[in-house]
C-alpha cells in the first residue's frame, strides 16, 4: 500500500491512475472514458501498466495523457 502522500493517485483496486490528471478525461465513472477512447479506456491504461504518453497500435486518434 501507499504512503498517505501517494494515496490521491490510485484507485479503488490500488492500481496508479494517471488518466483523472488528463484534460481528455470524460469519466472515470462506471465506463471509464475519454476523447481518446470513447467506447472505453483500455484496462493497460487505467492499471498504470501503461503511461498513454504515445498513441498505442490501433488507436483510432493520436490523443495522448494531457494533464491540465
Amino acid at each position: 500500500m501507499a504512503d498517505s502522500n501517494e494515496l490521491f493517485l490510485l484507485d479503488s483496486m490500488d492500481n496508479w491512475n494517471f488518466c483523472r490528471f488528463c484534460r481528455h478525461l470524460n469519466s472515470l465513472i462506471e465506463k471509464p472514458t475519454c476523447n481518446a477512447f470513447p467506447e472505453g479506456i483500455p484496462q493497460e491504461i487505467l492499471s498504470g501498466k501503461i503511461i498513454h504518453k504515445d498513441p498505442l497500435p490501433g488507436q483510432k486518434n493520436d490523443i495522448v495523457l494531457t494533464p491540465w
